[in-house]
């Protein structure tokens, strides 16, 4: 089943994160790939990382929680359909 690892930066000090990951995977093996491959360059991760200032939370998802997107950068839906997120071509009241 697929799974999702979220993982926060814990500011200095403490507080709320205000950066966060999700690393997606097939397993919980290939999330923490995913999260290792992307700690190494990440400005905010790696040094969190050293300072022990990440929490991780791991969750499986259903097939159609994981988000999936065509060649042309549009979300679609487990048929390939692309999702209308309604914001596209809206005119203001004004």
């Amino acid at each position: 089943m697929p799974q999702v690892l979220i993982v926060h930066i814990i500011p200095p000090g403490g507080g709320r994160p205000s950066v966060g990951h999700m690393f997606y995977g097939e397993t919980e093996a290939e999330c923490r790939a995913n999260f290792a491959a992307h700690a190494k360059g990440c400005q905010f991760l790696a040094p969190a990382i050293r300072e022990d200032r990440i929490d991780e939370d791991l969750a499986e998802l259903d097939a159609d929680e994981w988000p999936n997107f065509n060649a042309e950068g549009d979300l679609i839906d487990v048929q390939g359909r692309v999702i209308d997120d309604g914001e596209e071509g809206e005119e203001g009241d004004g």
